[in-house]
């Protein structure tokens, strides 16, 4: 999910039945082992800020405790812009003020379901971790079909240096395509994505150029003047998305919503290399490494003359020269392991001239871009126009809007506290204990002790 985060509020030390006694369980299954009930899968929902974008929450139960219907913990994936404002065409960053967002997207959905107010004033944000961060970054051209363009040489010059090719390997084995890169669609409706997904790349990424709300969207919009102006603003960017997992977050020490907290001197000028700004620059230097575009690793693009190839050695000249005319350079004799190591010649070649070897010249030449390293590069925050703000994820629009959600979530609080107590909701605990026995005891009847099955719940739970 584009501009999100996925995170989890802990609530096993709210000490109320009411997070079990009102969770919806319509739907679901027990996990039946030997014919012991072993778990019980918590129940994915919808829950919604101000607008009618769909936010996911799934409880986390704890299968070990002697009321398995009571969650240990929330999940929760947000998109902040759209839950906010109604589209993300236009963002900042904001991860912290989105964490805030997701304490009271989970709040509202309590109070929604009828947990007493007490008890959703106990979830709280210092209870909670970030699980994945999705960082977007916006990239200006000066017409729509530039920032196609540079999205097409996006895709290639990922492509060139991240996918393998085959036959060309460092033990000159053809291991064949590994695709990383998956490109989707073609120009205009093209996106790029980068696949984390068994490989040893730190984060996923995804690109393409937002030209209009997609047809499962539900963004909205003051008008529809408002929507095309937004619009007419956000296709002139190469959108580039960053989803920093939970691995990543660990090891940089962000799990903790605090840890992207601004200061407020950052937040008044809103152009600050102060912690969270340092972690969007860091992922993105990051990326540059990876699709090597930093200074000391970016590969020749020119054919190399010859005084640039003075200092290589006689072997890994004539390696060179196959590669350059088009020859598999792993199958020269020269990168035999009875003569000089073929990852010696390629080390050398590689610093000597900037080539390399497990790319084919022909794909280096064309598809790796000077001018991908010219604009992929952070610059600060993205700044909306004037006439946008109110449209577009900024600081600004974003606090009113905040403030719009809390007011709505007091307002619950009101009215839950003005409610008389529902005899049916304080007896569902009883009901729900007993019917974790009868599940119990079913499974043992119906299963008979045989193999590890599921069973559907769903009928018992009305």
């Amino acid at each position: 999910m584009s501009d999100s985060i996925e995170m989890e509020f802990a609530v096993d030390h709210i000490d109320s039945a009411a997070l079990a006694n009102k969770m919806l369980w319509n739907k679901g299954g027990v996990i039946v082992e030997n014919g012991i009930v072993t778990n019980v899968s918590g129940v994915k929902d919808h829950a919604y800020g101000l607008s009618k974008a769909k936010n996911v929450v799934t409880p986390v139960l704890d299968k070990q405790s002697t009321n398995p219907f009571k969650p240990m913990a929330y999940k929760l994936s947000l998109n902040g812009p759209a839950s906010l404002i109604g589209n993300n065409a236009l963002v900042q960053n904001m991860v912290y003020d989105n964490a805030r967002l997701g304490k009271l997207v989970l709040q509202k959905y309590l109070l929604t379901k009828g947990v007493p107010a007490d008890a959703v004033d106990q979830i709280r944000l210092k209870r909670s971790e970030l699980t994945s961060v999705t960082l977007t970054y916006l990239f200006r051209f000066d017409s729509h079909d530039k920032a196609v363009k540079a999205l097409q040489e996006f895709r290639d010059h990922a492509r060139t240096v991240l996918d393998n090719h085959a036959g060309y390997s460092r033990k000159g084995k053809s291991k064949g395509n590994r695709q990383i890169v998956t490109p989707v669609g073609t120009a205009p409706s093209l996106t790029v994505y980068i696949n984390r997904n068994g490989t040893d790349l730190p984060f996923s990424v995804a690109a393409y150029v937002k030209a209009s709300k997609t047809t499962k969207a539900h963004a909205q919009f003051q008008s529809p003047q408002i929507e095309d102006a937004v619009y007419a603003e956000s296709d002139k960017h190469v959108r580039l998305e960053i989803i920093l997992p939970r691995t990543w977050l660990t090891k940089e020490g962000l799990r903790n919503p605090f840890a992207w907290k601004a200061s407020k001197e950052a937040e008044k000028i809103h152009q600050n290399l102060d912690g969270p700004e340092k972690v969007h620059q860091k992922a993105l230097q990051q990326l540059r490494g990876l699709l090597r575009l930093k200074a000391k690793g970016m590969l020749r693009t020119n054919k190399p003359q010859e005084r640039h190839m003075t200092g290589l050695k006689a072997d890994a000249r004539a390696v060179l020269d196959d590669h350059l005319n088009g020859r598999n350079p792993w199958r020269h004799p020269n990168m035999r392991p009875a003569k000089r190591r073929a990852t010696g010649i390629h080390q050398e070649i590689l610093k000597a001239v900037h080539i390399d070897l497990t790319i084919p010249w022909k794909q280096q030449s064309q598809h790796v871009s000077a001018d991908f390293a010219k604009w992929l590069q952070y610059t600060g925050e993205y700044q909306a126009p004037p006439h946008l703000k109110s449209a577009s994820y900024v600081r600004s629009t974003a606090r009113k809007k905040r403030a719009e959600l809390q007011a709505q979530v007091d307002q619950l609080k009101l009215d839950a506290a003005g409610r008389p107590s529902d005899p049916e909701a304080d007896a569902n605990q009883t009901r729900l204990q007993a019917l974790w026995k009868e599940i119990c005891t079913l499974s043992n009847v119906e299963r008979g002790g045989g193999s590890d099955s599921t069973a559907d719940i769903s009928g018992l739970l009305q």
